[in-house]
């Protein structure tokens, strides 16, 4: 049982210790015009020290041997550093192009041979994608790489709302923007997941700190209720609580689509946001909200009409994730 998407056929293998990492990678390869081999999920423990990467190694290893996998892409968030040097060691070994998306690493590694290292999911599927095709490729948007998107808001903030929250149901998702953001800003950054470098736990993580990144899926979320994927109302309540608070500017939010997720992410999103909005133009100020879907347009869901809806409620709707 699990989530996944509706992606195209192709000749680039994923092995992760992820679920939304493999589905994010999947999608944008997808959108890039590429097409996915297998996608093989296997924990997001199994590069701890505990497990070793048991499961890992023998998905490298499953696709070495698939003749239709022409490029293996290994993701993972932060790996033990010993268990990490263990994979590479396994992976350099095969005979085929690699890229290397070890999220929240402090290990700086260089480009060797046919292994390519990435710093987000992102770039990961484009490295992938430009290792099959040759060239250099663009989102359907027309992004280019290493191009952020810029928009123009048209929204007026009072001085005091200086601070991000986000609220995501995808741990990886959520580990990927600490990553982007978190040398950006000023001021502590706090999150529920785990703390690093200037990132702070939250000590009460039903309610947030200055800026703020909370994964809504894991444990303490989920006792007694549906994944976050599934069920919006904790999440849609959060929203609310976020907005009303005097000192939030930006609310950032992912919307993962795939069987087993929401039939209609949008439909729950969708009021919460406009009252949200509301409820911040009584008080004479707003709320930004920006949003990226993962998913595509082959899902159950179709990502341009989820991407649709909640444009015409005000979110600011980004390509991908970071």
């Amino acid at each position: 049982l699990g989530f996944g998407n509706v992606v195209r056929c192709g000749s680039i293998g994923i092995v992760a210790a992820s679920g939304t990492g493999i589905q994010e990678v999947a999608t944008l390869i997808h959108k890039l015009g590429a097409g996915v081999s297998h996608a093989i999920g296997v924990g997001g423990h199994d590069l701890s020290r505990e497990v070793g990467a048991l499961s890992f190694t023998t998905g490298l290893s499953y696709l070495e041997n698939d003749p239709e996998t022409t490029v293996i892409v290994l993701i993972s968030k932060p790996p033990a550093p010993e268990v990490a040097q263990s994979v590479l060691e396994r992976a350099r070994s095969i005979a085929k192009p690699m890229v290397v998306c070890f999220l929240g690493s402090r290990e700086k590694r260089k480009n060797q041979d046919d292994m390519s290292f990435v710093s987000t999911l992102e770039d990961t599927a484009r490295a992938a994608v430009s290792m099959v095709s040759g060239t250099i490729p663009f989102m359907v948007g027309g992004t280019a790489p290493g191009k952020p998107q810029e928009f123009e808001t048209g929204q007026q903030l009072r001085p005091e709302q200086r601070f991000i929250r986000g609220l995501f149901s995808g741990g990886t998702l959520c580990e990927e923007a600490l990553n982007v953001l978190e040398p950006l800003l000023d001021g502590p950054v706090f999150t529920n997941l785990k703390p690093r470098r200037e990132i702070k736990s939250l000590t009460d993580p039903w309610n947030s700190l200055e800026h703020s990144f909370v994964d809504l899926g894991e444990d303490l979320f989920t006792r007694g209720r549906p994944h976050p994927m599934i069920d919006f109302n904790l999440r849609c309540k959060r929203i609310l609580q976020e907005a009303a608070d005097p000192v939030t500017a930006i609310i950032l939010l992912d919307v993962v689509l795939g069987y087993g997720s929401h039939p209609d992410p949008a439909s729950e999103l969708v009021p919460v946001i406009k009252e949200a909005r509301k409820q911040a133009h009584e008080r004479g100020t707003d709320i930004i909200f920006v949003a990226s879907i993962c998913g595509t347009d082959d899902d159950p869901q179709v990502a341009a009409g989820q991407s649709e809806s909640l444009a015409d409620a005000g979110v600011l709707m980004a390509d991908c994730n970071a």
